[in-house]
């Protein structure tokens, strides 16, 4: 499953909200249209990875966001080399090689739609770089007096970096607490008589890792301060009574030095985000142009923005009693409650079928505790409850300690 970045969840939960930006001088707004336009999400870094291009078009309000597909997409460096990208599913664009940013060279972005239209962006330097210098967790109060778990970070920087945007990466076990190692099939189903069984489940199931990108755009800018410092700076809140911290936890916390064109673009995308979910506004969605355009098109519209960052991440582990010692276990995901769907009906209309056919219900065991007297045969459960991968991969990542 694809995981997409801040930027490419925020654009599509607006886009229609893509309107034009400047670090300097204000922007002018186009009101919100219907236009088939392609929103571009790409950073590249002086981390040594397979960068990846996230490429959509944009879309009416409430519908769904519709993938670029077929496109090449080639990062150019003023030195002359060429980083191509491959397709790698819906939306996401991946880099064939990994490489990294180097410090005086410019880079932009070249992508040649399917129907033989041309965008590229302006180009862009890697930015002064900043040292991510600890990244901690702490018991602490959100805003409402409620204890939880605060996840903060320090750094500075010698070289007037000044201009900073946040990302995290939340990654945590889930064990899915009505597991059983047995799974309810349909063997067949005709209009009056059909057969079910219980056999052993062919994939593991019970421990899972859950992954969680964060979706919010967090900056911090130190352009006021006579040192360029960051100091405790909250990254995000974990509730005490978080699912999440069940088992074991850990963040990835990433600290992005941005360009000011760049910068000034996310604060804009974080200004209208806000503004807009409040009806009582006078800021409406419309078209949020960044730094891409079409050299053969000027009146062409391109949203998005291709950027490059000077990244520096840190991962930390922790589990709840590590900070609460005293916490009770936190609440699952979801009620776990059993159920016992019938097995009556035509074909088509069996409760117990149908949820062994589309997934949404687990077996748990055979109904003969007397609990759901003219149940079916089965005693069921919510997939998330019986199901890990419903929540997250069941292939432990590579990073993780136990």
């Amino acid at each position: 499953m694809v995981q997409k970045s801040s930027l490419h969840v925020l654009v599509y939960g607006m886009l229609a909200l893509v309107l034009s930006i400047s670090c300097t001088s204000p922007y002018e707004f186009e009101e919100e249209t219907n236009e088939d336009i392609l929103i571009v999400d790409g950073m590249i870094t002086n981390q040594l990875k397979k960068h990846q291009i996230h490429l959509s078009r944009s879309y009416p309000f409430e519908t769904d966001p519709l993938p670029e597909k077929g496109a090449t997409v080639e990062v150019v460096s003023s030195n002359g080399t060429t980083y191509s990208f491959i397709e790698k599913g819906d939306f996401l664009y991946e880099a064939a090689m990994a490489f990294r940013a180097i410090e005086g060279q410019e880079y932009r972005v070249l992508i040649t739609t399917r129907e033989g239209k041309t965008v590229t962006s302006t180009p862009m330097e890697l930015p002064p770089t900043a040292e991510l210098e600890e990244v901690f967790a702490q018991a602490t109060l959100n805003e409402l007096d409620d204890p939880g778990i605060g996840i903060y970070l320090n750094a500075e920087s010698n070289n007037n970096a000044q201009l900073y945007r946040i990302e995290y990466e939340e990654t945590y076990k889930v064990v899915a607490p009505r597991w059983t190692p047995y799974d309810a099939v349909v063997v067949f189903e005709g209009f009056s008589t059909f057969a079910t069984n219980v056999i052993l489940r062919e994939t593991q199931e019970q421990v899972c890792y859950a992954y969680n990108p964060s979706n919010k755009i967090m900056l911090r800018s130190t352009t006021n301060q006579t040192i360029d410092r960051i100091d405790q700076e909250e990254v995000l809140f974990l509730p005490i009574d978080s699912a999440k911290l069940i088992h074991r936890y850990s963040v990835l916390v990433r600290l992005l030095v941005e360009d000011p064109q760049a910068y000034n673009y996310f604060e804009t995308l974080k200004e209208l985000s806000v503004k807009s979910s409040n009806f009582f506004n006078n800021v409406q969605p419309g078209y949020l142009a960044g730094n891409l355009f079409n050299p053969d098109n000027g009146n062409e519209k391109v949203g998005g923005f291709f950027r490059v960052s000077a990244a520096a991440e840190r991962r930390i582990f922790l589990n709840l009693n590590d900070i609460y010692p005293a916490a009770e276990e936190p609440p699952y995901f979801y009620l776990c409650s059993l159920t016992a769907p019938t097995a009556q009906g035509g074909r088509g209309d069996r409760d117990l079928l149908n949820a062994i056919y589309n997934g949404s219900l687990r077996y748990y065991s055979l109904n003969n505790t007397g609990e759901f007297p003219g149940g079916g045969p089965y005693l069921m459960v919510s997939a998330a409850c019986g199901d890990c991968t419903v929540l997250g991969s069941n292939q432990q990542p590579s990073f993780w300690v136990p």
